[in-house]
């Protein structure tokens, strides 16, 4: 690990990321409906998440002090992965941040509700504002500069503007700069809870004049604009209720006992299965929560309509680690290994990543067959490269991977990264003799040296 920390510090580790679409369909985009996501490769994502987990308890503190009611997004939980944090389960935060809208709205003191955004948020934060924003946290400098370095290099190699929508650190850091903002907000006593740049403002008389003014002056510090178009007041408390809340989201999650809302979620989902464009923000919060109750009931309609993989790609992929998780029976795992491994359009390949994702969680039950499709999908070239690399990964966690194969690939491509994803495979099998022997040969390529030391470290 130390010598991953390193040569990300030297830069020697180039942050190779994929822009692709996610499919979020915005009728006000004419020109381009599709919003854009990123992802990297296995390895330069373990390099990231290791860096960056030494500032997530500063940042976590200063999350704190603010107060969970007012951070309620991007917010970690320490232990589970390797790097020792991973994302605070989102929908119980954006929960959170409802709830608080929803109690005060339905108490006695309420006057009005105001809502706000911030104009192309990732894309327009700079690597000083989060500097700035990590120095202000208690982050140590010989941490901040690597962090630096790396924004440097998405946006030098990659052309990734500011930060790039879809790693789970790249919250942590949206929080980092936007922390100002929360405390601007708090010391003029104007009461607000945000998710990320989504900011709601609950007032007990008029104030929203003097709100909107603040957060306009406390945006334009950190080089931020407002996206006025979201603008968004009342003082009608059903208005605001239905602005806030949406709807069929919250009677489903009314209704009680645990079966009732589980059908209930059942009865949505295929409604919006059968819509030729369905909600989004729906369409994942129902399959989210499926997947949390590993209800089988959808793979039948992913199936017949597997363009729904494009809307909520991280949504259907737990899903589906939980269906293989818990072994259910009518889960086709030949159509999974076909949909996971084909070569995608730029639409379908985050779902695919996702598939792959999920794959990995459950080794006892691919064959040889489905495994041979894994490494046939990792040296496809026709294939995105971070879908290759996680078929590396998918392939390593079946029972019929072997060492010997890791490093014969590796050795065999140009492509730095997928031998690191090939070296990093390594550590999916138990560690003996056979992973030590494969993991020193990888040492001797640069690339691999810090990812075949960690390995060895482990077996």
């Amino acid at each position: 690990m130390a010598l991953i920390q390193q040569r990300l510090a030297e830069g020697r580790i180039a942050g190779q990321t994929w822009r692709m679409p996610l499919a979020k369909p915005d009728p006000s985009r004419s020109k381009n409906p599709l919003r854009w996501a990123c992802v990297s490769d296995p390895a330069t994502e373990l390099a990231l998440r290791l860096h960056i987990s030494r500032a997530i308890a500063p940042i976590e503190s200063r999350a704190c002090r603010i107060g969970d009611d007012v951070v309620c997004g991007g917010r970690v939980k320490s232990g589970g992965t390797l790097a020792g944090w991973s994302q605070a389960y989102p929908n119980y935060l954006r929960d959170r941040q409802v709830g608080v809208v929803a109690d005060v709205l339905q108490g006695p003191s309420w006057w009005a509700l105001g809502k706000a955004d911030i104009q192309s948020f990732y894309p327009s934060l700079s690597k000083e504002v989060i500097c700035v924003g990590l120095a202000d946290s208690g982050v140590a400098d010989e941490l901040i500069e690597p962090i630096r370095t790396l924004l440097t290099e998405l946006s030098d190699l990659w052309g990734i503007k500011g930060l790039p929508i879809g790693p789970e650190w790249s919250p942590v850091l949206a929080n980092t700069a936007l922390f100002r903002l929360d405390e601007d907000l708090q010391a003029a006593g104007i009461r607000h809870t945000r998710w990320i740049d989504d900011v709601a403002f609950v007032f007990d008389g008029p104030g929203w004049d003097d709100a909107r003014t603040l957060f306009e002056a406390s945006l334009s510090r950190l080089g931020l604009e407002p996206n006025t178009w979201k603008y968004g007041y009342t003082t009608d408390r059903a208005e605001a209720l239905a602005e806030f809340v949406d709807p069929v989201i919250a009677e489903m999650k009314k209704a009680s006992p645990q079966d009732a809302k589980v059908q209930h979620a059942v009865s949505v989902y295929h409604e919006l299965a059968q819509s030729d464009l369905p909600h989004p923000t729906r369409l994942r919060f129902t399959v989210g929560f499926l997947a949390t109750q590993g209800v089988a009931d959808v793979v039948a309609s992913v199936v017949d309509r597997p363009d729904l993989l494009a809307i909520a790609p991280r949504q259907f992929g737990n899903y589906f680690a939980r269906l293989l998780q818990n072994r259910v029976a009518d889960l086709d795992l030949d159509w999974l290994v076909e949909r996971s491994t084909a070569a995608p359009t730029e639409r379908e390949a985050v779902g695919q990543l996702h598939l792959l994702r999920a794959c990995c969680q459950a080794p006892s039950r691919w064959t040889r067959q489905h495994a041979e499709a894994f490494a046939r999908c990792a040296a496809n070239e026709k294939v995105p490269q971070p879908v290759r690399c996680w078929a590396v990964m998918a392939h390593a966690s079946t029972q019929h991977f072997k060492p010997s194969v890791a490093v014969e690939r590796a050795e065999g491509t140009g492509d730095t990264h997928l031998q690191r994803a090939w070296t990093i495979a390594l550590s999916k099998t138990a560690g003996g003799r056979k992973v030590r022997h494969a993991a020193k040969r990888l040492q001797a390529l640069p690339d691999c040296a810090p990812a075949a030391q960690m390995v060895l470290q482990a077996a």
